[in-house]
């Protein structure tokens, strides 16, 4: 999924979650009607491809898509750190 700056509006971030068994970001972006699943399992924001459901690739998300993602995930870090460092 190539995504500009420009076409950011219409895009929808679906299913944003920590995964339960890695305890990494995952989540769906929808735009235009393509949908991928996204994670930043190994750090950086990347797109995972399935075939068949198995993941067989995967390569790094559009910066515009990464620094969308990263926008939504910083908050509820920052909520997930206040409640462990109060809790």
């Amino acid at each position: 999924m190539r995504v500009s700056a420009r076409a950011l509006a219409g895009l929808r971030i679906t299913k944003l979650e920590r995964d339960p068994s890695g305890g990494y970001w995952t989540a769906r972006a929808t735009l235009g009607g393509e949908t991928v699943r996204v994670d930043r399992r190994y750090g950086s924001w990347r797109v995972v491809e399935f075939v068949r459901g198995r993941e067989v690739a995967r390569r790094d998300a559009a910066p515009a898509l990464a620094a969308a993602l990263q926008n939504k995930v910083t908050p509820l870090e920052r909520k997930e750190r206040t409640a462990r460092e109060h809790g």
